[in-house]
């Protein structure tokens, strides 16, 4: 549940990252939360809160649910590199029960360009003694492979004290001609697509136009697979939802496919729901690439 308080106009919603090439002045933020009361015991519940960056003045405002701390980061969110003050939140209970609070809170919290800030574990205190409702941040690194993300992100960041835990170190280049040096030289790599949205088909000029401009982008998952496997080749048909509000791709799901290798996958994956689109009408569709290699 969110609170309508938090929505006002002045505020912005943060795009949740799919594992999309950042810009310049982007980083990520992530969080663990539980909500304890005043017997230690954890209560489940959603929550909401602001940030307000010091330079831009950008609010954004969020909307999570509590989690485990022992288990992973649930949603990383997009915003601009800043420093940010924790101004407000507001807490619903699994009853329905709402509590707020006020700051700004003492820590900042520090977003770089290109990089996971982790927002620390955050303790969301009922008192019931003084019904009191607070907050209380501990720096908390989460467990994340940078490498998997392939220098998308180039450095994990406590976001409380703005140090650097971890660095993304590229792979060190093979001394031999790698086998793509040779691919690119003999053959020519084919991705070809056809976009069906049904009754909404006037759109797909402009959604058309979208994957075009990253054509280049969306390639690179099946070059790498042919690192992996030279002789890959086939189909991939996605059915999918998209959400004119977001502007994004909000479900995608593999119809079928002979293009069976787990990482290609969740690389397309990752382009395609990382893609914004200049289109306000929310629609449905079908997506099929065709990917091959000429001599």
């Amino acid at each position: 549940m969110i609170a309508p308080a938090l929505l006002s106009a002045q505020h912005s919603l943060p795009k949740q990252w799919n594992g999309e090439i950042l810009e310049a002045d982007q980083g990520l933020v992530s969080l663990y939360s539980t909500m304890i009361d005043s017997s230690i015991k954890h209560r489940s519940g959603e929550f909401t809160f602001i940030l307000k960056g010091r330079r831009s003045k950008i609010s954004y405002s969020f909307s999570a649910a509590t989690q485990d701390p022992a288990e992973a980061p649930s949603i990383y969110w997009k915003v601009k590199e800043d420093t940010y003050d924790l101004m407000e939140a507001s807490f619903v209970d699994s009853k329905g029960r709402k509590r707020s609070w006020q700051g700004p809170y003492p820590k900042a919290i520090t977003v770089k360009p290109r990089s996971i800030s982790s927002m620390g574990n955050w303790y969301l205190v009922y008192l019931k003694a003084d019904g009191r409702f607070n907050i209380l941040l501990k720096p908390a690194r989460p467990n994340i492979p940078l490498e998997k993300w392939q220098g998308s992100v180039r450095s994990l960041v406590d976001g409380l004290t703005g140090e650097d835990y971890e660095l993304y170190k590229a792979p060190q280049s093979p001394k031999k001609s790698g086998f793509r040096q040779v691919v690119t030289g003999v053959r020519k790599i084919q991705m070809l697509y056809k976009l069906d949205l049904f009754k909404f088909n006037t759109y797909s000029r402009e959604m058309s136009g979208i994957f075009q401009t990253n054509d280049a982008d969306i390639r690179t998952c099946y070059t790498d697979l042919l690192d992996r496997d030279e002789n890959a080749k086939g189909q991939l048909v996605y059915a999918f939802i998209y959400s004119g509000i977001a502007q994004g791709i909000k479900s995608l799901k593999i119809r079928r496919t002979t293009m069976t290798d787990a990482v290609f996958q969740e690389c397309m994956h990752f382009k395609l729901r990382g893609l914004t689109f200049p289109i306000r009408q929310s629609v449905a569709g079908e997506l099929i690439f065709q990917f091959n290699t000429v001599q």
